[in-house]
């Protein structure tokens, strides 16, 4: 018997839809019943299947335990990481607490917050450096994009 991934099945958003959109196409959607966005398999840049859930044969095993931020093939971001990023980089912009350069050297750093690289930790120094003067209001709204696409690292760093 072969082992082999299924094909995850997840709208823009980022919200699952099917683990195993092959194995149980009945469960397919072309939109989110969430947020109503349409739903894709495919890496939008490379157009490799973005993996599912764990199967051998016609049987899924277990589930998709994490959505993925990055495609495994092409290393593109996906458009829920492309999102968030974005919501966060107008939230940094709507406060009042930080000067330009300050809120500049914040958006900055939120693409290392969703990678994990060297400069992840600086990336969450900088974050609490600039929340810590932001504000307790600033921080929540950030916490709350951001808490599904950053790495447990990150999220122990950050709100512990």
């Amino acid at each position: 018997m072969r082992m082999e991934f299924d094909v995850a099945q997840i709208c823009l958003n980022g919200h699952l839809i099917n683990a195993a959109s092959m194995n149980v196409p009945s469960m397919n959607k072309s939109f989110c019943t969430t947020c109503g966005e349409p739903t894709i398999t495919a890496c939008q840049n490379c157009h490799n299947d973005i993996p599912g859930a764990f199967r051998i044969g016609s049987r899924t095993y277990g589930k998709l335990d994490t959505i993925p931020r990055y495609c495994e093939h092409c290393g593109a971001p996906y458009p829920w990481t492309l999102a968030t990023q974005e919501a966060a980089i107008e939230i940094i912009a709507l406060s009042d607490a930080l000067t330009k350069e300050e809120k500049d050297d914040l958006q900055k750093a939120l693409p290392e917050l969703v990678r994990e690289t060297p400069k992840t930790r600086v990336a969450v120094l900088k974050f609490n450096k600039y929340i810590e003067k932001a504000g307790i209001g600033l921080g929540n709204a950030l916490r709350d994009i951001l808490i599904d696409v950053v790495s447990e690292g990150v999220k122990k760093s950050i709100w512990g």
